[in-house]
């Protein structure tokens, strides 16, 4: 792999070999990136020609065939494709990298190792190798791309380039901030296409970026642990214990207390202990009356699952649409489908119950889902079981 610094490239990424792109019909595929991402990517690939790849987060496949592609006249370059979901987040029905089959026949999948329903920090290390080219673009709530670089980030090479996606994916979701978070926090040449892009069809930002790894990053990388001691928006339960095994192996003990510090605050504030003696739910009878076909519940833990024992008690279907921001993590709960919330899309007479015991976190909901439309009359399951 070239060595050349990332901000001084004779060669502008998104106008080298552009042609080689153009090999692959994209309107044939559901990609998530605009031409000028794919193009972005497709030049630095084609210039630099890393050997090990490593993309995290596939969803329909759309980014794993631009690197395929890419890669496609390069043999000894290989690509690892790792996604934690075995389901694309918007839809429970379609596989992760879905897509990819449109395209297998005159792509390089001998050449590619796709990993799914495992986070990379559970897999990173039974790889055996480092990475030359990293593109990340996963769930950009935090912890999300932090934790998932510092897990990573023992495993890159000197002079290794990533790309982050939807760095500026927060002007959609103010929480989707972790991407952002990362890249300003990373010491290292940086590098963005010329043109921007309308993020939300609304405003003109350079919503990707690729970040060079060198000395400063490795020596700065406390950066990033600070930038972990943000409050998190979901405590990634499945996958904590993992990243605390790498953090342990790779990192001193100043930056092992800031993850165990952090990891500890982030886990009282989004799952409190139970209360000792908590009150018992009481029954829907007198609040049935209150729901309608235009209604959906926002939130799926404990709250969500009290609440369809007492409609299965009760002898009521629960035909209601349940959204959670974690709903790729969820198969279903109770046998009910979890959908991930769709944020943009106005609604009218519609309304929601947000089944969240923090209340900083439902107060932020709330504020989301009045955006587009839903009227809030209840915040937590009390409230709603309330007389």
């Amino acid at each position: 792999m070239k060595k050349d610094i990332l901000s001084a490239l004779p060669i502008i990424p998104e106008e080298f070999d552009a042609e080689h792109l153009a090999k692959i019909d994209f309107s044939a595929v559901r990609s998530e990136m605009f031409h000028i991402e794919r193009l972005f990517i497709n030049g630095l690939i084609r210039y630099y020609q890393p050997k090990n790849i490593l993309e995290i987060g596939v969803a329909f496949g759309g980014g794993t065939i631009n690197i395929l592609n890419s890669i496609n006249d390069m043999p000894e370059s290989i690509l690892v494709s790792i996604d934690c979901a075995q389901y694309h987040y918007r839809d429970k029905d379609i596989l992760i990298g879905a897509d990819v089959g449109v395209y297998s026949e005159v792509l390089p999948t001998d050449r590619w190792q796709f990993i799914i329903g495992k986070d990379p920090s559970e897999v990173i290390d039974s790889l055996g190798m480092k990475f030359d080219f990293v593109i990340m673009d996963t769930t950009h709530k935090l912890p999300g791309e932090v934790l998932t670089f510092l897990c990573i980030f023992p495993y890159l090479n000197d002079g290794a380039i990533v790309v982050l996606h939807d760095i500026s994916s927060f002007l959609i979701a103010p929480y989707f901030t972790a991407t952002r978070i990362l890249f300003s926090a990373l010491a290292g040449e940086k590098l963005f296409p010329e043109s921007k892009t309308k993020v939300n069809n609304k405003y003109d930002a350079n919503n990707i970026g690729a970040v060079q790894i060198n000395s400063d990053t490795r020596k700065y990388i406390s950066n990033v642990f600070q930038a972990l001691t943000l409050p998190w928006y979901y405590y990634p339960a499945r996958d904590i214990n993992y990243a605390r095994i790498l953090i342990n192996e790779h990192y001193d003990n100043v930056m092992q207390e800031y993850f165990e510090e952090t990891a500890n605050w982030n886990l009282n504030l989004l799952c409190p202990p139970a209360r000792m003696n908590p009150p018992a739910c009481k029954k829907l009878s007198s609040t049935f009356h209150l729901f309608s076909d235009n209604i959906i519940f926002y939130g799926a833990g404990r709250n969500i699952k009290t609440l369809l024992h007492e409609f299965d008690a009760n002898g009521i279907p629960f035909n209601y649409p349940i959204w959670d921001i974690n709903a790729n993590d969820i198969i279903d709960i109770d046998g009910h489908k979890v959908d991930f919330p769709d944020f943009e899309t106005r609604v009218y007479n519609s309304a929601a119950i947000i089944t969240i015991d923090n209340q900083d976190i439902a107060r932020a909901v709330a504020t989301q889902l009045r955006n587009i439309g839903f009227v809030l009359n209840f915040r937590t399951c009390e409230e709603v079981l309330a007389p």
